[in-house]
């Protein structure tokens, strides 16, 4: 199963069920469609196209056989790293509004 990831200059990609990475190329919104091509794409030539369903990609097509392994302890610090920034975002804006609401009962 395909899931969308932000790499650490928030920029979307897509890693397949196979641990590969896919960086975003190109979309037709006439069609519901984005391109994807393989992160490593000076090595590999690998394409998918995908649609989105349940705010989830799903690979309609996919082109060529990948030419190096699949990096997954890359994949797995790449989602570990999106969490930690997910719940550095929550976390701030939780102490803000604890910071605004000791200002208003203050007053």
């Amino acid at each position: 199963m395909a899931k969308f990831i932000v790499s650490t200059k928030s920029k979307r990609k897509v890693a397949d069920g196979n641990n590969y990475i896919y960086d975003f190329h190109s979309s037709s919104p006439n069609l519901g469609k984005e391109y994807w091509r393989c992160e490593k794409r000076r090595l590999c030539s690998v394409r998918i196209h995908t649609v989105t369903e349940n705010n989830e990609p799903k690979i309609i097509h996919f082109s060529n056989e990948h030419l190096h392994p699949a990096d997954v302890d890359s994949l797995n610090a790449r989602k570990a790293v999106a969490e930690i920034k997910h719940e550095a975002v929550e976390n701030i804006a939780a102490s803000s509004r604890c910071k605004l609401a000791a200002k208003f009962t203050q007053l």
